[in-house]
């Protein structure tokens, strides 16, 4: 007997097979944009904890 295996296409993943092993990896196509600021605290004393505002 031989026996097979296939896999579904499915938008935003990508299908690797190796074998007996199928690896369906998530292709992320979305940026986000991060925007922090430090503050300088007088003294010239940096704030290493920056808060989101």
């Amino acid at each position: 007997m031989k026996y097979t295996v296939s896999e579904v296409k499915v938008d935003g993943y990508e299908t690797k097979v190796e074998g007996t092993t199928i690896t369906n990896t998530y292709k992320n196509t979305e940026t986000t944009e991060v925007k922090n600021e430090r503050d300088v605290k007088a003294g010239g004393i940096r704030n290493e904890n920056p808060r989101k505002k």
